[in-house]
């Protein structure tokens, strides 16, 4: 009979041994037997060398049996004893973005295949043994996972950000004459995630607001007298920025 000795660490190596197992017949002193190794390769059955007579060593995966040979020249064959090998070691990486430009809102998640665990996971910002990252923020994240057979895999992400909020082409029109109400606001709005909400308040006394216009979608506000109007302008993922104009 044949036993596994050793298995094969990691997919692709050739580090198995295989035992023979032998029992009966009349020894050979000094040698007990005479082992024949044989590897099958697509439908032949190869020799292979083995030094160590009971003992098959540096086998990769296949199909392996033995010749028992005693004394009196009688042998016996194995059955054929399948030396198996670890699917191979697979670790993939998916990012969540941050919601915000700057914010740590940024995550990401491991997903781990193969090899032979438990798994070892360390990160590049120094979390072990955990297959998520949260709240972390834009950047490149790395991952080394080593299985219980020292098998190693790696992978890198990375995880993104929206661009700043902005405003851009900005036009400012005063009032062209005194208590008239014919000035405006307009602008072009870049970064974060659209669609954008506009909310528009007025000064009307020291720490006093009155909220105006509750949520338009156009960057504008027309129809304006002289005074100090605040733009609280959101994202769709809840980013803002408020910008005051006197």
């Amino acid at each position: 009979a044949i036993e596994e000795d050793h298995f094969i660490n990691c997919k692709g190596m050739s580090n198995g041994q295989l035992k023979a197992i032998a029992k009966g017949g009349i020894q050979i002193p000094r040698k007990c037997y005479i082992y024949e190794w044989f590897r099958q390769e697509g439908s032949e059955w190869i020799m292979i060398k083995s030094r160590d007579g009971d003992l098959a060593k540096g086998l990769h995966d296949a199909l392996y049996k033995i010749k028992i040979t005693d004394a009196n020249g009688i042998s016996k064959e194995s059955d054929p004893f399948h030396l198996v090998e670890p699917e191979a070691l697979k670790v993939a990486l998916h990012a969540s973005p941050a919601k915000c430009s700057g914010s740590n809102t940024g995550n990401v998640s491991a997903i781990i295949t193969g090899g032979s665990p438990p798994y070892h996971m360390e990160w590049n910002t120094g979390a072990a043994n955990t297959t998520t990252l949260e709240n972390i923020l834009a950047g490149n994240y790395h991952i080394w996972v080593t299985d219980t057979r020292a098998c190693q895999a790696e992978a890198t992400i990375a995880v993104t950000t929206p661009r700043p909020i902005e405003l851009r082409d900005l036009v400012i029109k005063e009032p062209s004459c005194y208590q008239s109400s014919d000035g405006y606001i307009r602008f072009n709005t870049a970064g974060g995630t659209p669609p954008y909400r506009y909310e528009w308040s007025y000064l009307i006394s020291e720490n006093t607001h009155m909220i105006w216009d509750q949520g338009s979608n156009m960057p504008r506000a027309n129809g304006l007298h002289a005074g100090t109007y605040t733009l609280l302008l959101t994202d769709a993922e809840g980013c803002t920025l408020e910008r005051t104009f006197d």
